[in-house]
C-alpha cells in the first residue's frame, strides 16, 4: 500500500469498533438503506453482488437477506473484513459471503451483476483508477452514495476541508468531495446511465448507473 491507502486502512481499523456499535444501536445508515431500496426495485432477488469499500459487511449481509444469491466484500482495512466474516457467521450467512482485504482501485475484482460503493469514493484521493476498475466488475448496475457537491450542507462542508489535517493528522487519511459531474461523466464514458438519484441525510445522495 503507498502512504494514502495506509492512511485509509488505519482510520477505519481505528474506527470500525465505534462504527459497529454505532450499527448495533441504529442499524444501516440511510445511504446503505437507500442502497438497498434502490437495487431491490432494480432486481437484487438473484443478483450476485461486489461492495466495494463493505466495511463490516452489514449492507451486503442485508442485500443477501433481500435475495442476492451472493455476495464478495473487499475492504482495506483487515479489522472490518475480520468483523465482517464474523457477522456473517453470527447471521448464518457464511456460506454465501466471502471477504478479503484488498484495494477497489487496483485488486483484481470478480464480475458482479451489482457493484456498490457505499460512502468509499469520498475516502480515496485517486477518484478515476477506482471508478475505471470497480465499475469495469459491474455486469449491470453500479450504486453509489457520494457527498452530493449540488446540496448546500455539502458546500458547507467543503469549506472545512482545507483543516481536516488538524482532525486526521498526518496518517494520510482525507476526505474528498469529488464533483458530482465528474463522476457522471467517468461513468458515462465508461457506458453507463444514470437511472436514479436520491437524499440520503444532509450531504450524501445515492446514484444508481445501469450498463447500457
Amino acid at each position: 500500500m503507498d502512504r494514502e491507502t495506509t492512511g485509509i486502512s488505519c482510520c477505519f481499523d481505528r474506527q470500525s469498533q465505534r462504527m459497529f456499535r454505532g450499527y448495533e444501536k441504529r442499524g444501516l445508515g440511510a445511504s446503505a438503506l437507500s442502497i438497498a431500496e434502490a437495487l431491490t426495485e432494480n432486481g437484487l432477488k438473484g443478483s450476485t453482488v461486489l461492495e466495494v469499500g463493505c466495511g463490516f459487511g452489514a449492507l451486503a449481509l442485508e442485500l443477501l437477506r433481500r435475495g442476492a444469491s451472493g455476495a464478495v466484500g473487499i475492504d482495506l482495512s483487515p479489522r472490518m473484513i475480520q468483523m465482517a466474516g464474523s457477522l456473517a457467521a453470527a447471521k448464518g450467512l457464511s456460506g454465501s459471503v466471502s471477504f478479503q482485504v484488498g484495494d477497489g482501485a487496483s485488486s483484481k475484482l470478480p464480475s458482479s451483476k451489482m457493484v456498490i460503493l457505499d460512502g468509499v469514493l469520498c475516502c480515496y484521493p485517486d477518484l478515476d483508477a477506482l471508478i475505471d476498475n470497480s465499475s469495469s466488475a459491474a455486469e449491470a448496475l453500479y450504486a453509489i452514495a457520494v457527498p452530493d457537491d449540488t446540496r448546500f450542507a455539502t458546500k458547507v462542508v467543503r469549506l472545512f476541508l482545507p483543516l481536516q489535517g488538524l482532525a486526521f493528522g498526518r496518517d494520510g487519511f482525507r476526505f474528498f468531495v469529488h464533483p458530482t459531474r465528474r463522476i457522471r461523466g467517468a461513468l458515462q464514458a465508461k457506458g453507463f446511465r444514470l437511472v436514479s438519484r436520491s437524499p440520503a441525510g444532509w450531504v450524501w445522495s445515492v446514484f444508481v448507473f445501469r450498463r447500457s
